[in-house]
């Protein structure tokens, strides 16, 4: 009797674990990420480029910096329809609009930044003038 008791229980133990190891591993599906890297144009990584990430699935923006080799990663991103950011001081900021997570699925996004130019007028004095993007969008 012992043993079939035994049995039975290690049974009823092992398809609970089954159970909850696939519901724990279906709710993990429900995501996709975005991953990529960040260059310039001589393809030398950048690092400490700020990526945002957002879209109307989200709550609010996320962020996160590029890694010395220029690698970046937005795990767990619900599906949806995203915008992405690429920002570093001296360089021109890079957007990438309409990008499409579907579920389970990891999207990756490489992208290379170019140098910012510095502009020069040729005022009465020539002076070197460099703009600067102000909130609203003006320059």
């Amino acid at each position: 009797m012992r043993n079939v008791i035994g049995r039975g229980g290690a049974l009823f133990g092992f398809v609970l674990l089954l159970g909850l190891s696939t519901a724990w591993a279906q709710t993990g599906q429900t995501f996709g990420e975005i991953v990529g890297r960040v260059i310039d144009t001589q393809s030398g990584a950048l690092g400490d480029v700020i990526v945002t990430l957002s879209g109307p699935a989200m709550i609010g923006p996320r962020s996160t910096t590029t890694t010395e080799r220029g690698v970046y990663q937005f795990p767990a991103v619900p599906p949806g329809t995203y915008k992405l950011t690429f920002e570093l001081v001296g360089f021109t900021t890079f957007v990438r609009e309409a990008l499409i997570v579907p579920v389970r699925t990891t999207v990756t996004v490489e992208v290379t930044l170019k140098l910012a130019a510095v502009e020069e007028s040729g005022g009465r004095r020539g002076r070197r003038r460099q703009h600067q993007h102000h909130s609203e969008g003006r320059w």
